[in-house]
């Protein structure tokens, strides 16, 4: 399928993907490693609370750091909830719904995200990724500028202009990357009346609590206030690190909609060459050391192919499909430079 330019109107999710063997096609029952991470993050995130606030022993910057961290823990089932991934419909579909539910709505809570709304929100990335004004996470990506700046960087990769390109990128970036969250509270209300009404007021009930309380906490209380200091802000932190790793990552230099070369396979460093027409190294050993900070993301382009598989098991039917997927134009991107125009891949398609 030719590549469609990144404002067309018709997105990769209709395009025909690999089958899958029988054995990875199946989902489980219950997700049971995905289950057991949103029970260890979550109570993680609530003993933290409590040693903080109760039983003493532990400073401030100790317990910010363990919010911080147990609320990136928890994106990931709040992530897979989304998709119903956590229990699929074998469990029945009462049982199903009402796990999926627990889990996205508990897990989303560190995070300052009403989870129904943000399910409508991923959902719209998956069918319009890459597509301008309407996917969601494209904030996260380069704006117009600063592409425009890794472009005439990239033409002089021994000069001056590369490297200040690049600081430029990694200073400006994560601004943009902590404050998904508020781009998100616009895409969704601007998208409230395509939605049930018990859900709006739902969310928006959510917004008030997670996300505007505390910033009128902080108006009214300064450094007094707990809502912000010991919950929103860990939230936000996460968030920034989560829109690098799962929004902007995954998706560099976010100038296609086509559903494999859209979404790339991240990884540690890459000799490989999507048409195997030079020596290829092992997919499993550069990017491997990224599987578990990445969570299992750096594997994006599986999600993206087929959702309703959990997180673990993404790398499994990357092995599985290695040979199509490369063959397919799946990109492998370095992890590093962190800014990539996307010219430099519209340039590789010809």
């Amino acid at each position: 399928m030719k590549t469609d330019p990144v404002n067309s109107e018709v997105t990769g999710c209709n395009q025909k993907k690999l089958p899958l063997p029988a054995h990875l096609s199946t989902p489980p029952v219950i997700a049971w490693p995905t289950l057991l991470l949103a029970l260890l993050s979550c109570s993680w995130y609530g003993y933290t609370h409590f040693r903080y606030f109760y039983s003493g022993g532990i400073t401030y910057q100790s317990a910010l750091a363990q919010w911080f961290v147990a609320a990136y823990l928890c994106f990931t089932p709040t992530h897979d909830a989304t998709h119903d991934a956590v229990a699929s419909s074998r469990a029945g579909k009462r049982l199903s719904k009402g796990i999926n539910a627990a889990v996205g709505r508990c897990c989303a809570l560190p995070l300052c995200a009403p989870f129904y709304a943000f399910r409508f929100l991923h959902l719209q990335h998956h069918k319009y990724t890459n597509v301008v004004g309407k996917d969601p996470d494209l904030w996260s990506s380069l704006p117009p500028s600063l592409n425009s700046l890794m472009e005439a960087s990239a033409m002089n990769s021994s000069s001056l202009q590369f490297v200040l390109g690049h600081l430029v990128v990694m200073i400006v970036m994560p601004f943009k990357w902590v404050t998904q969250l508020y781009s998100y509270i616009f895409h969704y209300v601007r998208h409230r009346a395509e939605r049930p009404t018990s859900e709006v007021i739902e969310s928006y009930v959510m917004m008030l609590i997670q996300v505007f309380y505390p910033l009128i906490s902080l108006g009214l209380y300064g450094r007094e206030s707990h809502a912000f200091w010991c919950y929103a802000l860990p939230g936000y932190l996460a968030i920034g690190l989560l829109a690098c790793s799962f929004d902007y990552l995954p998706h560099r230099p976010h100038g296609t909609t086509d559903i494999y070369q859209g979404t790339n396979l991240t990884a540690l460093f890459s000799t490989t060459t999507n048409n195997r027409t030079g020596s290829r190294r092992s997919t499993s050993y550069i990017t491997s050391p990224l599987t578990w900070p990445m969570l299992y993301q750096n594997y994006h382009v599986i999600h993206h192919l087929y959702p309703w598989i959990p997180f673990y098991r993404y790398s499994t039917v990357w092995t599985a499909l290695e040979e199509q997927l490369l063959d397919a134009g799946v990109p492998i991107v370095p992890l590093l430079p962190v800014g990539l125009p996307r010219s430099k891949v519209e340039k590789k398609k010809r």
